[in-house]
Order: structure tokens, then sequence, then C-alpha cells
């Protein structure tokens, strides 16, 4: 093969003289229209794959916030219940309201493991009113998940429900149940965190 110029060869014939290729110059350097739609959809379909999995990533993520985000917020209403005080601790005896800028915190808990059962009582009353429902889930840690508790006795006796239950449009996303003592007795304690499908 002899080399006529760039990248292109003649091919050499039997003889040993070369043919000359001449290429029209309507071809040379040209990309032609079916080459042209089918590299065009190729990288519109690159791009629609890589959307869609942008998006599933970023749902799956959204929903994995939310559960890990109703999982701590049970966590929390279950230490307000059981454990915390409030904030101020004499709460419920001073007579404050959740709507109070005083009150930082909201719990029926006496320390270790005990509930007092005239916070518990106050709680209750707070949170089955609507008025009071939104600023008492904020004020024992629940966010803006709304929320449904039960205290029973060991044979299943209600002592206090608080909230409504979430109804068949609802998602429950976290649920914990613990064991405390009130008024010299073990009461279990349910904490359902919940919100409604859109």
């Amino acid at each position: 093969m002899r080399q006529i110029g760039g990248n292109q060869e003649e091919p050499e014939t039997e003889g040993g003289t070369t043919e000359k290729r001449v290429f029209p110059p309507a071809v040379r350097g040209q990309i032609l229209i079916s080459d042209l739609i089918i590299s065009m959809a190729i990288f519109l379909l690159l791009i629609a794959i890589a959307y869609e999995t942008y998006n599933r990533q970023t749902d799956r993520l959204g929903e994995w916030h939310t559960q890990v985000s109703a999982n701590d917020a049970m966590q929390r209403g279950l230490s307000a219940l059981i454990y915390a005080q409030g904030n101020p601790t004499n709460w419920a005896v001073a007579g404050y309201n959740p709507l109070q800028a005083s009150v930082l915190a909201m719990g029926s808990g006496e320390g270790g493991g005990r509930i007092d059962s005239v916070k518990l009582g106050r709680l209750a009353s707070f949170f089955n009113d609507s008025a009071y429902y939104n600023a008492t889930r904020l004020k024992m840690g629940l966010g803006y998940f709304d929320a449904d508790v039960r205290v029973s006795e060991m044979n299943g006796t209600n002592i206090s429900v608080m909230g409504s239950p979430p109804t068949s449009s609802s998602i429950v996303l976290s649920a914990g149940t613990r064991l405390a003592v009130m008024d010299n007795r073990t009461v279990q304690v349910r904490l359902r965190v919940w919100k409604n499908q859109t």
C-alpha cells in the first residue's frame, strides 16, 4: 500500500500498480442522517435511564429519612411519657398549658421509669384537645407526626388513651411499647407514630 496523503492509502493491485480510489467531495467527512438519529436515540435513552435512576434513589432516600425521623420521634415520645418530667418539671401542678412559651417540654415521668398519674392525666387532656394537640405533640418531641398513645394495665385494661388511632388512609411508621410503673403497679405504654397518605 502506498501513502497518498493524510491517512488515505491506495491498495496495490497484482501487477504492482496502484489503484487510485477517489471519494466524491460530498461524502468525505459527512455524517449520515441515519447515524445521527441512532446516536441521538441512544443518547436520549441514556439520559432517561439516568433521570429515572436519580428519581428512584431520591424517593428512597426521602422514605428512609421519613422512617428514621419517625423512629426518633417514637423514642422521644416514649421517653416523654415514661422518663422525662418536662421543663419546667412542675408544669402540671402549676397549671401550665402547651401553648405557653414558658413550657419548653412536656413529660409525665417521675424518673426511673415511673409515671406521674397527675402529669399523665394533664398530658392526655391536652393531647386529646384539638386546640392543644399540635403544641402538645411538639413539646413531647413527636415533631409533626401524628400519634396515639395507650397506657394500660398488664391485663389489657386501658388507663389512659391519647390521640385518635390511625385511619385506613394512614401509614403507621413506627410503634413502640415499654413497661413502666404508675401508682405502684406495672403498666404498659404503647405509642404509634403515623402520617396520613397524601
